[in-house]
């Protein structure tokens, strides 16, 4: 699968995932990963950057309210629509456009952002190296890529969860598996609670593209990149009181955040 039939999966995707996250249903980016994400992201005031698979631009709005000039880019040209009718409503400056995050050199100039961010994208490219090369290429020297991806150790093509009233265990397997494609069906938790659940019409179907923990940093490093930082966020007891179904994210990370910089002799 190529990353243009990827995008038209995502394209299908965007409707119900605007309407879902815009209600609240994406806790775990709520209540983990962007509080995760935002704790280790270095001050980017007056910066310009890039929100690299941007979705309705959520996180993107997140990064300008810190007083980022943002740029948001989206394979799915309805996840640009949505984020655009959001920034006429509510401007906070953010510029949104279609773009492959496989070939950004190829839509930007190079040297033309200060930092890139990533937001649960780059693990959904049929080539993520490529995508790393083109983000090099139109950062400027000294600048720097943070990006959030499911934990590939924990994340694996073979995985159960066990549970109980106690705890919660991970079973996994297939680490060294290449996905290539193959397509997982879900929703977010919180919506299948809802009353209007419909699990006939209303699941995300998702190309998969697991990639060994080592490969992550081989194609990193293999850009030009250095590793400058890695997080594996936790649920807060805080979140937790309030959504008992995140108690998985207390036995594992199911995200891993990494910034990678760009030397400032490059």
């Amino acid at each position: 699968m190529d990353s243009i039939e990827a995008g038209q999966y995502w394209e299908k995707n965007s409707e119900k995932w605007t309407e879902y996250t815009r209600k609240g249903y994406d806790v775990c980016r709520d209540e983990i990963n962007t509080p995760a994400f935002l704790s280790i992201l270095p001050d980017v005031s007056g910066l310009n950057g890039i929100d690299v698979g941007c979705g309705e631009g959520h996180n993107t709005r997140v990064i300008a309210r810190l007083g980022a000039k943002m740029r948001g880019v989206d394979i799915a040209p309805n996840f640009v629509k949505h984020a655009s009718s959001h920034e006429q409503e509510s401007p906070l400056g953010i510029e949104y456009s279609v773009a492959n995050a496989e070939h950004l050199d190829q839509s930007f100039e190079p040297e033309a952002f200060d930092f890139a961010t990533s937001f649960m994208c780059l693990m959904d490219l049929p080539d993520q190296a490529a995508a790393f090369r083109g983000i090099f290429k139109i950062l400027k020297p000294g600048g720097f890529l943070q990006f959030s991806i499911l934990h590939p150790c924990f994340n694996t093509p073979y995985r159960v969860i066990h549970k109980s009233e106690e705890r919660v265990a991970y079973e996994v397997g297939d680490y060294f598996t290449r996905e290539n494609g193959e397509i997982e069906r879900w929703t977010f938790g919180q919506a299948q609670r809802a009353k209007d659940f419909d699990p006939n019409s209303q699941m995300f179907e998702v190309p998969k593209f697991h990639r060994p923990l080592t490969e992550w940093f081989e194609m990193a490093q293999a850009a030009g990149f250095t590793i400058d930082k890695f997080h594996e966020p936790k649920v807060s007891a805080e979140s937790l009181a309030k959504y008992p179904s995140l108690r998985f994210n207390q036995s594992i990370s199911l995200f891993l955040i990494i910034r990678v910089g760009k030397p400032k002799s490059s």
